[in-house]
């Protein structure tokens, strides 16, 4: 099958989408994160860097749930001609998943 011009010209108009769109979609994905570690950074001593036996199963969820994070829907709202219709953009947030853990619970990249 090949592509026509309508087809790039969707797939252009996506890409504009998702540029304009990023930083919206990096500051809605960093409220989420912080929301998930922020029930958990208590359960780090801040002096040793441990995290109590109790509390290792819980921090260790909060990890796995920002780095699935990561892969990031926004949703926006778009004009058309006749109507409004929700689009759903998907980012890749990784690299800020990596640094939100570093920041949050002292977790080094290597080991994520």
């Amino acid at each position: 099958m090949t592509e026509t011009a309508v087809d790039f010209q969707q797939a252009d108009d996506y890409d504009t989408l998702l540029y304009h769109n990023k930083s919206e979609a990096l500051e809605a994905f960093y409220q989420q994160a912080e929301a998930i570690t922020i029930q958990c950074e208590y359960c780090i001593d801040n002096d040793t860097e441990t995290v109590h036996i109790n509390e290792v199963l819980r921090v260790s969820e909060a990890i796995k749930k920002v780095l699935d994070l990561a892969h990031f829907s926004y949703q926006v709202e778009e004009e058309g001609r006749y109507q409004s219709y929700e689009v759903q953009l998907e980012y890749d947030f990784t690299n800020q998943a990596k640094e939100h853990l570093s920041d949050a619970f002292g977790v080094s990249g290597d080991l994520l």
